[in-house]
């Protein structure tokens, strides 16, 4: 092969009806090359941040306390379609509950974005209005901590992700509440 890289060498004639005479010599265009060789590093790089498990659900935890009372958010931060993910708002009060109706308010087009598989522990009531689903439980008498469980998967057919916000109500009162966003993935 000629230093130049060209192909066929320069002094080799190409004789009449040969089949090579309809070839093109010289190489590919260095931006197509290198066109490849990016997309196949994407590529690559794709499969190994998948391969690590970096394209999964990522959860994140948001907290707000008030009047003595905490709430914390356990949320999908990252999510995919069809992949189970955590949701669950844990209260604690300075002092025993003492039988208080406990009202959790979530974001009703929030929950659209899930598929469920129900509430532990199930609500006393649960109503909606527009924007919001609300669920009420009755609280034990003795113990400082709540929690309650929303078993839930990414519904397939969601695409975009949504916004929440979870307010926390005692006996009829308003007492804190968080904000979260989580994001769908392909």
């Amino acid at each position: 092969m000629p230093e130049d890289g060209s192909y066929p060498p320069a002094g080799l004639d190409r004789a009449p009806g040969s089949t090579l005479s309809d070839v093109r010599t010289g190489g590919a265009p260095w931006p197509a090359t290198w066109g490849r060789r990016l997309a196949t590093l994407v590529l690559l790089a794709v499969v190994v941040v998948a391969g690590a498990g970096l394209l999964g659900v990522r959860s994140a935890t948001v907290t707000s306390s008030a009047k003595g009372y905490s709430m914390t958010l356990t949320y999908p931060r990252f999510a995919r379609a069809g992949l189970d993910v955590p949701f669950s708002i844990d209260v604690t009060a300075p002092q025993p509950f003492a039988g208080a109706t406990l009202v959790l308010r979530v974001s009703r087009a929030y929950l659209a974005i899930f598929e469920t598989q129900g509430l532990n522990p199930e609500a006393a009531d649960e109503t909606a209005n527009g924007d919001t689903v609300q669920w009420q439980f009755t609280t034990p008498d003795q113990g400082t901590r709540f929690s309650a469980d929303f078993d839930a998967y990414i519904q397939p057919a969601s695409q975009i992700g949504q916004d929440v916000t979870v307010e926390l109500l005692l006996d009829r009162t308003s007492i804190t509440s968080v904000r979260a966003h989580t994001t769908l993935v392909p």
